[in-house]
């Protein structure tokens, strides 16, 4: 079974049972469930049997990731998606007479957001470098050598001092027993800085008329500004603060709601409380600023504390097996469950 076509019926087995429809409406939490309950037990017996290559393996998780993740990363398309005829050389584009550079394009339409970005920097370096076309096809030079020319050496050298160097933080995975499911797997994708705030769609090549914040304007919406920074966020967070008698907020930061840092508790409950709380706090303040720039739903500050203090009461106090929660007490003194 060393032959990659031999396991075709497995590879076949798994895209079979993670078709579109079925990743459009599960969500991260369902996903998940499926992944666990039913694609783990599919290959057992084939495994049981036979000794599966690495590329089998590989295959299987990259089925299994991008079902989870709902696909792959929007495609580079940007400039080169706009041009009209995709095998056009550079000479048929910038023409150059005794110094002079004129430029002939053909757009499918005109370039806009960050393409007109790239548009007006590809103009920029154009003019501003001595050119010297030639009437052949056009051919591509690796810019990280000398001569031009692609060598792996190079690439290693390359990944071992930038890439491998970015990778390095270890973030690892925070679990919290008091919340459900997809609040745990939005606090992942938080940290992985995997919600589709517009720096990050735009990072990825989307297409974007702006990357600041739609309901502030104040800065380029990041998962850290969407989440905490935000004047609306902040509005929010003050509100719960104040709700909870411990004042100011304007020094906290996403990694450390995130972490429960600064905990008013010393004890284990009292804090696994805290952070929990922290969590619905920054998944309600997603899942509702979405709503108001999509749907045009109202959703303000005294609206956001009311429905923290239901979800929290709620989820906290079901799943809290030690100590009963009251309403009451929840809603007027807080901190006494700390």
């Amino acid at each position: 079974m060393r032959n990659l076509k031999s396991w075709d019926p497995v590879i076949d087995k798994f895209k079979s049972r993670l078709s579109s429809w079925k990743m459009r409406s599960l969500s991260f939490g369902g996903r998940l469930v499926l992944i666990k309950s039913v694609l783990n037990i599919l290959p057992l017996y084939y495994f049981s049997l036979f000794r599966a290559p690495s590329s089998v393996i590989n295959i299987l998780e990259s089925v299994r990731r991008d079902f989870f993740w709902g696909g792959v990363p929007f495609p580079e398309k940007r400039l080169h998606g706009l041009e009209a005829d995709k095998h056009a050389r550079v000479k048929d584009r910038v023409l150059t007479d005794a110094g002079k550079i004129d430029f002939r394009w053909s757009w499918i339409r005109v370039p806009g957001g960050r393409t007109h970005a790239e548009f007006e920097r590809l103009v920029q370096l154009l003019s501003t470098t001595d050119l010297k076309l030639k009437d052949c096809s056009d051919s591509w030079s690796w810019a990280y050598s000398a001569n031009g020319l692609f060598a792996v050496k190079d690439l290693v050298g390359l990944i071992d001092e930038q890439i491998l160097a970015f990778f390095s933080t270890n973030t690892g995975t925070l679990r919290n027993k008091l919340v459900p499911k997809k609040i745990e797997i939005f606090i992942w994708r938080a940290m992985k800085s995997r919600l589709p705030v517009l720096l990050e769609l735009d990072k990825q090549g989307m297409d974007l008329h702006s990357v600041r914040c739609p309901l502030c304007n104040d800065d380029l919406e990041s998962v850290d500004h969407a989440l905490v920074g935000c004047s609306k966020a902040k509005e929010i967070w003050i509100r719960v603060f104040n709700w909870w008698g411990l004042g100011n907020f304007s020094s906290n930061t996403l990694s450390k709601i995130i972490g429960g840092v600064g905990s008013p508790s010393t004890s284990g409950q009292g804090s696994l409380i805290w952070q929990a709380l922290n969590w619905i706090c920054l998944y309600l303040i997603w899942k509702n600023q979405n709503k108001l720039v999509f749907q045009g739903k109202t959703w303000n500050s005294p609206m956001a504390l009311s429905e923290i203090q239901t979800l929290s009461f709620h989820w906290i106090a079901n799943r809290l097996k030690k100590e009963k929660i009251d309403w009451l007490s929840w809603l007027s003194s807080p901190s006494s469950y700390l």
